[in-house]
């Protein structure tokens, strides 16, 4: 059997032509995505949690130095804190490549243009701006529930289920 060069280089081209189109959406679909994720603050989200979680790492290494070097002197705390935080900078990337990948597998290009629409509006904006502040209140509103009603109903409702099968606590 004769080997033939030129068809097989045809035949690579034929294929990464067909390809093409695929990888050119996948492109415009993903930044698509950046935009939106831009559009909705999500930067500004991604800082905060970065300082939050640096914050708490930062009481931990921080014990754990003073436990192990007592003398040790406050630069070095200054120093962990900015080099904790530069890490989690340096690796912002990665967190938007897998948010990006999140967004495409639960989104059609044509369904995140539409919230680039939505979010263009002033409704939109609005919740922008409001959704993070909700959030806040929706969770202390969940932490105060959980303690103050669900929590001790719960509990009585699992005292008398034991109480009935004569447990008592």
């Amino acid at each position: 059997m004769r080997k033939h060069p030129l068809a097989a280089v045809l035949l690579l081209i034929a294929l990464s032509l067909t390809h093409f189109p695929a990888h050119a959406e996948d492109r415009t679909k993903d930044n698509a995505i950046r935009e939106l994720l831009n559009l909705t603050g999500t930067d500004a989200l991604v800082d905060q949690q970065i300082q939050t979680v640096s914050k708490l790492l930062w009481k931990q290494m921080t014990q754990l130095i003073k436990k192990a070097h007592p003398t040790a002197p406050d630069e070095l705390f200054v120093l962990v804190e900015n080099e904790l935080i530069d890490a989690f900078m340096d690796t912002k990337p990665q967190f938007f490549a897998g948010a990006v990948k999140i967004y495409s597998r639960h989104y059609s290009l044509e369904e995140i243009e539409g919230l680039i629409t939505f979010y263009r509006t002033p409704l939109g904006d609005k919740l922008i701006r409001t959704l993070p502040v909700m959030m806040g209140e929706m969770t202390a509103l969940g932490v105060l529930w959980g303690q103050k009603v669900a929590a001790p109903v719960a509990i009585e409702r699992v005292k008398n289920k034991l109480q009935e099968r004569g447990y008592d606590l």
